[in-house]
């Protein structure tokens, strides 16, 4: 019975007490309340834009990104030059030789496509 006493009591306070002191709260204090929001916008493009530390970096980025691309194309040309030697009869090499030489070139072409594809991400 005092179980159902505490709950009765707990159950008028929630819906008889609380709104008549939520009714009864001054209206100032909701209104500032809601006035108490302030929203600021970031333009991240201008701040890429003007800012030194931004162009830094990306000069840093564009010579960085330019490294690899002079690294792309010697690898590119090394290729190129070992497919050369392999498309031109040499009698002097044997078949083990040539073996090694293709393996090394389909090494080298697995190389370059890595790196190519590591200059796109």
């Amino acid at each position: 019975m005092k179980k159902l006493a505490v709950w009765s009591a707990a159950l008028i306070w929630l819906l008889v007490v609380l709104p008549v002191m939520v009714a009864a709260a001054p209206k100032e204090t909701v209104a500032k309340k809601d006035t108490g929001i302030k929203l600021g916008v970031i333009d991240t493009a201008k701040i890429m834009r003007e800012s030194t530390a931004a162009k830094n970096l990306q000069a840093i980025f564009l010579k960085d990104r330019e490294g690899k691309r002079g690294l792309l194309a010697a690898k590119e040309k090394e290729v190129r030059q070992m497919e050369e030697e392999l498309k031109k009869p040499d009698p002097n090499l044997s078949g083990e030789a040539r073996r090694e030489k293709t393996d090394k070139l389909a090494k080298e072409v697995k190389e370059l496509k890595r790196l190519g594809s590591d200059m796109e991400e």
